[in-house]
């Protein structure tokens, strides 16, 4: 009796040896972070026990996009002038730490904090052409066409930089031994830069003149500029900080 009590406290000590020796292995995960369908990163962590550090890197989904008015007639040359373009890009990264309180064997709830910046750029040309013409008899009684394209144009730029400190809440589940899926958000309270411009132009042609005398072609253009700069502290709980990560646990 004595002897298989013995052997009782024995395993029950190497099985709590055994567990506080796991416990303490460094854990190291890599993973995908997507939020909001439109952004998409990599996340690290690393750490002993339930604190894991974490790095992750968000980059946003650029834009480039294209178009023109084709075939525009002016006195009879044809032109094809440039419509929209829009090109963006954003990036951001997040440093911080997580604690986790497992729940069940394959789930487990985490929570943290996080030093979170980012930066986004976007520029925005359009140009909206009209063309007109002018219809008379001329001075030797000849009907006359004399036709113009007056272009309004933009562009558009701003570019944003804000950093902050976000509180991470989340849950995960593992599937198998080296996968999990966790999905989390990061309220945040943030201090941020934003830069506008817009540049602003009409140009084409004019025609002076009266239908006795002819008509004189003159260069038209009027141009305006504006620059405007925001800076300011904002609270953020919105779908942009909530992630779904699926993460790979490296043995």
């Amino acid at each position: 009796m004595r002897k298989k009590l013995v052997i009782t406290i024995a395993s029950i000590l190497a099985g709590l040896t055994c567990f506080a020796q796991a416990d303490t292995l460094k854990k190291r995960e890599v993973g995908l972070v997507f939020s909001n369908l439109n952004s998409f990163g990599l996340c690290y962590k690393s750490g002993k026990g339930n604190t894991l550090f974490r790095i992750t890197a968000l980059s946003l989904t650029g834009t480039n996009n294209n178009g023109d008015y084709s075939n525009f007639s002016t006195n009879g040359t044809a032109n094809s002038i440039p419509a929209n373009t829009t090109n963006s890009f954003g990036a951001g990264l997040n440093i911080g730490f997580e604690t986790r309180k497992q729940i069940n064997p394959n789930f487990y709830f985490y929570y943290g904090a996080a030093l979170i910046s980012a930066y986004s750029q976007s520029q925005a040309t359009a140009i909206n052409p009209t063309t007109y013409n002018i219809d008379y008899y001329n001075s030797s009684n000849v009907w006359t066409i004399q036709s113009s394209t007056v272009s309004n144009s933009s562009v558009s730029k701003t570019w944003s930089f804000s950093s902050g400190i976000g509180i991470i809440v989340g849950v995960a589940y593992r599937l198998g031994q080296s996968f999990s899926m966790g999905a989390e958000i990061i309220p945040s309270v943030t201090y941020s830069y934003v830069s506008n411009s817009l540049n602003s132009d009409t140009y084409g042609v004019n025609w002076k003149g009266n239908s006795s005398s002819g008509y004189t072609a003159a260069p038209y253009d009027n141009n305006l500029i504006t620059e405007k700069m925001t800076k300011g502290i904002s609270f953020s709980v919105i779908n942009t900080s909530a992630a779904i990560t699926l993460a790979y646990r490296i043995k």
